[in-house]
């Protein structure tokens, strides 16, 4: 639980958990996921933010590795404008020299 301060100035009530995983299955592949749940109260209304986030790690060589994920974005409210589902897919190359 926190206070946190929206674009106008006014203060929002936040709950918010966290949990991630990271894990090596091999000496070249990792994996690694996450969920976020925050419940924002506007004092008028309450949206509920879930995130959720999938990814996988392979190692080339010490030099050059690749990255690729997936999340899933949701704010549920009883705002219809304020409601919202995303999801991103990202591809990622780490070099080093």
């Amino acid at each position: 639980n926190d206070f946190n301060t929206v674009a106008s100035g006014a203060q929002q009530k936040v709950f918010r958990l966290n949990g991630n995983v990271t894990t090596k299955i091999s000496e070249v592949w990792s994996l690694n996921g996450g969920l976020s749940y925050s419940a924002n109260d506007y004092y008028t209304r309450t949206d509920d933010y879930l995130e959720g986030q999938v990814g996988a790690t392979y190692v080339i060589n010490s030099y050059v590795g690749i990255s690729g994920s997936y999340k899933y974005s949701n704010n549920s409210s009883v705002l219809r404008s304020s409601e919202f589902s995303n999801s991103v897919f990202s591809l990622s190359a780490k070099i080093r020299y």
